[in-house]
């Protein structure tokens, strides 16, 4: 890639402007609606409402040689607090990719204000330097954040930019719905008549608001009375969900062919023609890697490709990428034991190449809240963001990832466990579907014990498998602030790592009971369970459930008692299975020679999603299963101590 000259891509916008921009919601100046404005008609509980927002993106482009440079959107937000009570809204974060000297993306012109009522009088506060945070996580990431003060009943914050993009063959486009309602929401493409873009637009009211010129070389959608996106659980990709435009590039008419990609088997074509992707289409040995002696021979080829992948996957380092392209041919690889998901992926394939086992690469989305999880059906390179291996050894095929120095052989992140992959075959490059077969496992063993002052404790025992184990790191990848009550902290906490050979994990620790009466003890022992508490609360939903993949948890409780306590209450058995049965819970109890041992089992073997309309039946299943497992047993203290 020739990289652009950084003054010339960041102040070349042929006229366009943000005062030009601004005209129709003009920057500060609100209307007499706006003001009064305390309570959303066809939203009233909401506390914050979108007043206006524009978004208007067009083509960096040279007039004279018909270079494209880039492409730039120009964003208006203006919103008006409604309650006192706001929770954190107020830090406003505006993201972006750089990539180092790259310059990717760049954040132009950002300005910010809000306005104010201050004893009865309304007051504008332009934001300051010192306002607006710019932040860089590394890795080419960096977010800017607008932190805005008087947030407060009546406010009205308001901010703009202009965000630079070096990456012109994706419309990125605009979300019209968002966490909060919004009274209008404009958006314009802005395209030279020399380029074509595949443009993807819902069906409905984003459809119907759409209109375009007579050349088509300008498209606008306007829609009013947006609705607030509900944040149900269980959805994996919102934007699956949300009305939105996007598109990508189809037809450059200064090239030959102007069509880009017009089969799979012609992109698929395009990228293994690339010297990078051809370099590694040789046999990689055991020598190439620098390795005196073959640490790779076993058994089976299984073994071997076991040994391969562990090797790989240990001694490369993944380098953050865009493209889902090699970014370095095979040698430069081997020299700097460094690539993007790619460039490793092609390495393995050609180590297990030398040892006569067949493997292939596989493009792929990755899941991602602000990303859809499905493929546009054409052509399209620009929405493939990482990559697997396709490997088959006695008629049984196995996906591999070795971007991931942690992950056993054969299992993948969630974030990859899409429907859909990009194959790459000289014999037949085509989208292909996505199968998996994961053992994910929860199982929890519970006892009780006296501690070290004659209270009663918790002894457990819990191990995961699979992907529970990735789902747990992924959690407390997210909230590794988060503290337990203290009172509630495990004690004597023991941890074994068998993921990487075993694919599972085991911890034994003691937890406290938080005794409420001298007497009487409570105790509940699956608070643990996924489903101690409903998720499903609500009385209607407006999307499909998604729960990523196959569930099993099972939790067995032995109660022996130690002298001085006695059994007074228990629950009852019960056995339930949903309508379709692809979902099923077992709560069996038994009390055989003074010992009660309760074994509860949830099954939810479902890969699809499942539509709303067995949201009521999916609701009140998980109803009966949190209340059967919040029930207690009931302990009686018989002696004083």
């Amino acid at each position: 890639m020739n990289r652009i000259p950084l003054i010339q891509f960041s102040f070349i916008f042929f006229g366009c402007s943000l005062m030009a921009f601004s005209q129709e919601g003009e920057w500060g100046v609100y209307s007499e609606e706006e003001l009064s404005l305390e309570t959303v008609p066809f939203e009233p509980e909401a506390k914050v409402v979108s007043l206006y927002e524009a978004g208007r993106t067009g083509l960096i482009w040279n007039e004279e040689t018909y270079q494209i440079m880039g492409m730039y959107t120009e964003s208006h937000y203006r919103y008006k607090v409604l309650d006192d009570n706001v929770g954190g809204f107020g830090t406003i974060v505006i993201p972006y990719y750089h990539a180092g000297d790259w310059n990717i993306e760049r954040i132009l012109e950002l300005e910010a204000q809000v306005s104010f009522l201050e004893n009865g009088a309304r007051k504008t506060y332009p934001l300051k330097k010192e306002d607006i945070k710019q932040i860089d996580f590394g890795d080419g990431y960096g977010e800017y954040r607008i932190i805005f003060p008087k947030v407060f009943k009546g406010s009205i914050l308001e901010y703009r930019y202009i965000k630079a993009d070096r990456m012109y063959y994706t419309l990125k486009g605009w979300v019209f719905q968002g966490e909060y309602p919004k009274l209008r929401s404009k958006f314009t493409f802005e395209v030279p008549d020399f380029l074509q873009y595949q443009l993807i637009v819902p069906p409905g009211r984003v459809k119907a608001s759409m209109s375009h010129s007579a050349k088509k070389d300008r498209f606008s959608w306007d829609l009013k009375d947006l609705r607030s996106f509900p944040l149900e659980p269980y959805i994996s990709s919102p934007m699956d969900y949300l009305e939105r435009i996007e598109g990508f590039l189809a037809v450059d008419a200064t090239r030959s062919p102007a069509t880009l990609y017009s089969t799979w088997q012609r992109l698929g074509d395009q990228i293994m023609e690339l010297k990078e992707f051809g370099s590694y289409k040789k046999s990689v040995s055991y020598k190439n890697l620098g390795l005196k002696e073959d640490l790779f021979l076993a058994e089976s080829k299984e073994a071997i490709a076991k040994r391969i992948y562990r090797y790989i996957s240990e001694n490369f380092t993944l380098e953050p990428s865009l493209f889902a392209y090699p970014s370095k041919s095979l040698s430069e690889l081997l020299r700097s034991k460094k690539g993007n998901h790619l460039d490793i992926h092609l390495l393995l394939i050609a180590a297990l190449r030398s040892y006569e086992i067949h493997a292939e690469p596989v493009l792929v989305n990755e899941l991602h809240p602000l990303k859809r999880s499905f493929l546009i059906p054409s052509p399209n390179i620009d929405q493939f963001s990482s990559s697997l291996v396709k490997m088959k050894v006695d008629n049984k095929i196995t996906y591999l990832d070795a971007t991931d120095s942690t992950l056993p052989f054969g299992l993948l992140p969630l974030r990859k466990l899409v429907e859909k992959g990009f194959l790459l075959s000289e014999a037949s490059s085509e989208l292909i579907e996505l199968t998996y077969d994961f053992d994910s496992k929860t199982e929890l063993e519970i006892s009780l014990e006296l501690d070290s002052i004659g209270n009663l404790a918790f002894r457990e025992r819990l191990k995961l498998t699979d992907l529970k184990v990735l789902a747990l790191r992924d959690a407390l990848a997210v909230n590794r602030d988060d503290e337990a009550p203290g009172d509630l902290d495990p004690y004597n906490v023991s941890f074994e790592d068998h993921f990487k050979d075993g694919r599972f994990i085991v911890s034994s620790y003691h937890l406290p009971i938080k005794e409420m009466d001298e007497s009487v003890i409570l105790l509940d022992p699956f608070t643990f369970s996924s489903f101690a508490v409903n998720p499903f609360l609500e009385q209607s939903r407006v999307y499909p459930l998604e729960f990523g993949f196959p569930i099993r948890e099972t939790m067995n409780f032995v109660v022996e008692l130690p002298e001085g306590y006695t059994l007074d209450e228990y629950p009852e058995s019960i056995s339930l299975r949903s309508d379709s049965g692809d979902m099923a819970f077992v709560f069996d109890v038994r009390f055989e020679k003074e010992t009660l041992k309760i074994a509860t089992d949830i099954q939810i073997q479902v890969k699809e999603s499942i539509s709303r309309g067995r949201y009521g039946e999916i609701r009140n299943f998980f109803q009966i299963v949190s209340e059967k497992l919040s029930e207690p047993v009931v302990v009686i203290r018989e002696t004083a101590r």
